[in-house]
């Protein structure tokens, strides 16, 4: 089965070699890996028996890609996303839970995190008012920078100017040099920081929590603040090159959108999240952009924890399981016509409100 698969096209491959499965199936890769095609399935494995499947897979290219290792300090200490296995179980899910709350705490739950967003939209529209070639605008760059530039101010609490922010983008092409970069900034954020004060930015809100917990320490700050770079940065830039693509070629949504926005929002500010609620059209689009672009159709592996029983089959404690999504999203008869870009599929037939369609929107913590 191995010689079927094209790394260059792998979701495609994986979609060609599901076809006429079950809905899960064994590839020898040569590590056998159980390979999840349908969303029902899918349920079942990561949300009906979550528990089950939150380890990931440990071998040498692991440790060796996805080591945090700026310098001989941090050798082999694994990205948290990587390292969850029987021996640092309980030290993931605290450092997660803390991760979660501190994010709630600090922005997720209020509006700080808009602010952010928006500040940085600005900046970018006022960048696109200086470029003189408006016919051939390269976004990726852009983007790139607007998207490392909040997470830099959520993790660290300052951030570049549009202009100077070569410093930020040194470090974004490589992945030694972003842990490099978190262990410069993560030791000046908490060498400015007294805890007896109000936290500004992630790493101080972290640093409080310290007092408290024994199980966060500076080692595992700073594999939580690499996750954010390196999960955060070019999934989101991506997402939003496939939205410029998209609306570029599908000039009826986007001035159906544009509609919409200015009728809701005007054009003298920003759209905010309070917006939403009158917006069904731009929540579908939203929500069929992740399914549509799909960037990462497999998902990171997981392992099961324990010997586990799913549709009748037992998968044994250490296997390592793959949910494809892309399979999911381009395959399941939810999405008729699955191929074409179409926001109604989310929407009721009036159109004034949202209705449930398929699951996995971007992977549903798969």
């Amino acid at each position: 089965m191995v010689t079927e698969i094209d790394p260059k096209v792998l979701h495609k491959s994986l979609e060609r070699v599901g076809k006429g499965q079950s809905g899960m199936y064994t590839m020898f890769i040569p590590h056998p890996v159980v390979q999840i095609t349908d969303f029902d399935v899918m349920r079942e494995a990561f949300i009906e028996n979550g528990e089950a499947f939150t380890g990931r897979p440990q071998n040498k290219i692991i440790q060796e890609v996805f080591s945090f290792a700026p310098n001989a300090v941090y050798h082999n200490k694994l990205s948290l996303t990587f390292r969850r296995d029987h021996s640092t179980g309980e030290v993931w899910r605290e450092q997660r839970r803390a991760a979660v709350s501190i994010l709630r705490d600090f922005g997720m739950g209020k509006n700080h995190m808009e602010e952010l967003v928006c500040s940085s939209i600005e900046d970018y529209l006022i960048h696109l008012d200086t470029v003189a070639d408006k016919e051939n605008i390269d976004f990726a760059l852009a983007y790139t920078g607007d998207v490392a530039n909040v997470i830099n101010e959520v993790l660290f609490g300052f951030r570049y100017k549009y202009d100077d922010c070569q410093p930020l983008m040194d470090y974004v092409i490589c992945v030694n040099e972003i842990n490099q970069y978190i262990v410069d900034n993560v030791t000046r954020a908490r060498r400015d920081y007294n805890v007896e004060d109000e936290p500004t930015c992630f790493v101080h809100a972290c640093k409080q929590r310290m007092q408290e917990n024994n199980n966060l320490d500076d080692v595992n700050l700073m594999t939580t603040c690499s996750d954010f770079f390196l999960a955060g940065q070019e999934t989101t830039t991506t997402t939003l090159r496939w939205a410029m693509l998209i609306m570029a070629k599908s000039q009826e949504i986007q001035e159906k959108l544009r509609a919409e926005i200015h009728a809701v929002v005007g054009t003298e500010r920003l759209p905010t999240m309070a917006d939403q609620v009158k917006m069904p059209y731009a929540r579908a689009c939203v929500l069929e952009l992740q399914r549509f672009a799909n960037i990462l159709g497999t998902n990171v592996q997981r392992t099961t924890t324990q010997d586990v029983i799913i549709r009748g089959q037992r998968i044994p404690e250490g296997t390592w399981v793959n949910a494809d999504i892309h399979y999911v999203m381009a395959n399941d008869p939810i999405f008729e016509n699955s191929d074409e870009f179409r926001p109604e599929r989310y929407l009721a037939v009036d159109g004034s409100s949202l209705r449930k369609v398929g699951p996995l929107k971007t992977g549903a913590g798969i």
